[in-house]
């Protein structure tokens, strides 16, 4: 009996040291998998910082290359709806009128130069697609929102009545042209580092 209960017991034994070999495994496995995402991730990021770096290269090149004026009403009306929003945050948060002051002070003319250069990209982008030929269809838009439902976790009827509850729908479309006007832009200049 005691030799019986001594088999059982190393039977039970090695059972249990296979469980944990095997738990031990799965844990390799997880961990190793949680790497490789992490590092799919970081990947991504470096690749679309170099990317925004690339387009920021290729639109401030087109500003040079071709300037033009523009309807100063327009800047300072956003300028000053830019500025606007930035106080109200900064309040939001409990700044002082002086640290608000100080604040709009100092981004002001940056916030003048970015809405310029908004301004500047948009026409000239706008050119540019105008030219090309660049159009984009309402299949694309419908799958742009099912990506972008997919990634709120919503349905795709969900996302779209959002996005058309605040008007969002052309700004979509103007940002997925944009982005195909980039795509031929990427293609056809050389960046010089």
């Amino acid at each position: 009996r005691a030799i019986a209960e001594a088999k059982a017991k190393k039977a039970a034994d090695k059972k249990a040291a296979e469980a944990e070999k095997r738990r031990i495994k799965a844990e390799r496995e997880r961990a190793k998998k949680e790497k490789a995402r992490e590092a799919a991730r970081k990947k991504r990021e470096a690749e679309a910082e170099a990317r925004e770096a690339t387009d920021r290269k290729i639109i401030d090149a087109l500003i040079e290359a071709a300037p033009f004026d523009l309807p100063e009403d327009v800047v300072k009306e956003e300028t000053t709806r830019r500025i606007a929003r930035t106080q109200a945050m900064l309040r939001m948060r409990g700044a002082s009128d002086d640290e608000v002051e100080k604040e709009v002070a100092e981004a002001s003319s940056a916030e003048r130069a970015e809405v310029e250069r908004e301004f500047r990209s948009g026409f000239l982008l706008d050119a540019i697609g105008k030219n090309e030929k660049v159009f984009v269809t309402e299949t694309e838009v419908e799958e742009r929102i099912a990506q972008m439902a997919a990634a709120y976790h919503r349905s795709t009827e969900e996302m779209e009545q959002y996005l058309e509850q605040r008007d969002m729908m052309g700004s979509i479309r103007n940002n997925m042209r944009e982005e195909k006007v980039m795509e031929i832009l990427h293609k056809k200049v050389k960046i010089e580092e």
